[in-house]
């Protein structure tokens, strides 16, 4: 990955392709994957924590317990939430 790599502010995803970004979006201002929102708005803490609970739970096979607990933790440390809400 290149040193100025933008990255989604939500999940972290490398943000490469246009494909990267939800359609439609404008890849100079939306700073979040397909995954994390629309190309209006970022998903909700809320939309956040079940996407990516959903997705730990099928790509790493955790109990749903594990991946709450892996993904309110990633969640806490992302750019774009704090407290369990948008920043």
């Amino acid at each position: 990955m290149q040193a100025n790599q933008k990255m989604c502010v939500v999940c972290g995803m490398p943000l490469v392709k246009v494909e990267d970004y939800p359609e439609g979006a404008d890849t100079n201002v939306v700073d979040w994957c397909k995954y994390c929102g629309t190309k209006d708005n970022m998903n909700s803490y809320e939309q956040a924590l079940k996407g990516m609970t959903e997705f730990m739970m099928k790509s790493q096979g955790m109990t749903e317990e594990q991946a709450k607990k892996a993904a309110e933790e990633a969640l806490k440390n992302s750019a774009a939430y704090k407290d369990g809400r948008l920043k």
